[in-house]
């Protein structure tokens, strides 16, 4: 089914994508697209050798689009390891990787198996996993449970964040004392 709905699009010639910041202007019939394989390691680490050969050139090995190319092309690639890519959905990367962006990025339906495709989009997610796991070693051990493609706070090393200042804080939010009018 979801064969179709990407044929049909393809075919409307609906060529948008996404901007060079992870905002994804997809079609809204990608965001439903969904992967057929089990999102495993071992998909992503099969995506590896597409990766490199297809996309490190302009995405950089570790996603952040800081490549030589990336700097003399037009539009600046997605940083695929930003957390902006967090909001992206699965159907819209996919979508990316199948169609490519008109004059920006290059299509790689043809050249990849729906499979490899799929793969690739789990090897994505893999690049923005690495650097979410970086960023968290930096913030300290509070869980932020942030909105999908919300960024991270910065945070002194010196003053890690803690539940007790999360609950301190809310507690002098809503004091009404504090306020201008009192309410």
């Amino acid at each position: 089914m979801w064969k179709w709905a990407l044929l049909f699009l393809a075919a409307a010639g609906l060529c948008v994508a996404h901007d060079a910041h992870g905002r994804s202007t997809a079609p809204p019939e990608a965001r439903h697209l969904k992967s057929p394989l089990p999102a495993t390691p071992e998909h992503a680490a099969l995506a590896k050798p597409f990766y490199t050969q297809l996309c490190a050139s302009c995405h950089g090995a570790d996603g952040k689009a800081r490549t030589p190319i990336a700097g003399q092309l037009p539009v600046r690639p997605t940083n695929l390891a930003e957390y902006l890519m967090e909001s992206m959905r699965d159907g819209e990367i996919y979508w990316v990787v199948s169609n490519g962006i008109e004059n920006n990025m290059p299509s790689f339906g043809t050249e990849l198996s729906d499979t490899q495709r799929w793969e690739i989009v789990q090897y994505v997610r893999e690049l923005r996993a690495s650097q979410r796991a970086i960023e968290k070693a930096e913030l300290g051990p509070f869980e932020w449970n942030l909105p999908p493609g919300f960024p991270l706070p910065n945070v002194p090393h010196d003053n890690p964040m803690t539940k007790e200042k999360v609950e301190l804080g809310r507690y002098l939010f809503y004091d009404k004392r504090l306020s201008l009018n009192q309410t």
